[in-house]
């Protein structure tokens, strides 16, 4: 193993199967200047390659890359389109940092080595970012396990920090405010985001056959396939009357 600066960047040369195995060369991120912190991030990936014991059986040859599309495949039919769309968004960073990486040598090592490289990148935000896309691939070895491509892991997935910011919660006045400003079709959305507490992708993809005017209620997919019903409110009857009867001239479409 070895570490060279090349043009811009420093870039590991080494060979993951042993010395007759297949040479890789992992290009570090621009970020990594300092000669100190090439050679830490070297020492993270020999570490990652070397530290699996000689004793385990591989139960698969196959790449992270290689085994992360047959992920992709069965998460696009089990999962939502949504959440399926977010993990495609972060397989490309996967795939940079262990993409060459066999799936059944990924150790405590490889997640260290994935969050040094990614933090390089500054993602913002940076440990929220991160923090989701190791989770990601946390449920892609836990899937992996599950289907026999390689035994269970025996470390732990530490996230890095991360303290969400404190909400800002609006007053009624102000939440009244913001409607009566608003377009009718606007208004209909931020009352069924308000007043029934929907997340914006359920208020976003409801239609006019979700909701029962004789009962007064909506139902909706939820996050993970399934489906819940409401009843409506006075407030938000108003919003779809005013949606309905063409008001302020909308067009509505069934």
């Amino acid at each position: 193993m070895s570490v060279k600066y090349h043009i811009d960047h420093y870039v590991v040369d080494y060979r993951p199967d042993g010395r007759y195995g297949k040479r890789v060369r992992r290009h570090l991120p621009v970020a990594i200047q300092a000669e100190d912190e090439a050679l830490l991030t070297e020492r993270l990936i020999k570490e990652s390659v070397t530290s699996r014991k000689k004793e385990d059986v591989p139960l698969t040859n196959e790449t992270v890359s290689e085994l992360f599309i047959k992920y992709l495949d069965w998460y696009e039919t089990n999962r939502s389109q949504t959440t399926y769309k977010d993990l495609l968004s972060t397989q490309k960073h996967i795939d940079k940092v262990l993409g060459k990486e066999k799936v059944e040598k990924v150790n405590i090592n490889s997640i260290e080595l994935y969050k040094r490289m990614r933090m390089a990148d500054r993602p913002q935000p940076v440990n929220r970012t991160i923090n989701k896309e190791i989770a990601y691939f946390s449920g892609f070895l836990r899937w992996a396990n599950k289907r026999g491509y390689i035994t269970a892991r025996q470390f732990k997935i530490e996230s890095l920090p991360y303290k969400r910011p404190i909400p800002i919660v609006l007053s009624v006045d102000e939440v009244f405010q913001i409607l009566a400003s608003a377009e009718p079709f606007y208004r209909s959305f931020f009352v069924f985001l308000y007043s029934l507490g929907l997340r914006k992708s359920e208020a976003r993809m409801l239609q006019w056959k979700d909701i029962d005017r004789e009962m007064n209620t909506v139902t909706m997919k939820q996050k993970g396939g399934g489906f819940k019903r409401l009843p409506l409110n006075a407030v938000v009857i108003s919003a779809i009357d005013e949606l309905t009867e063409g008001k302020f001239g909308v067009i509505i479409e069934n």
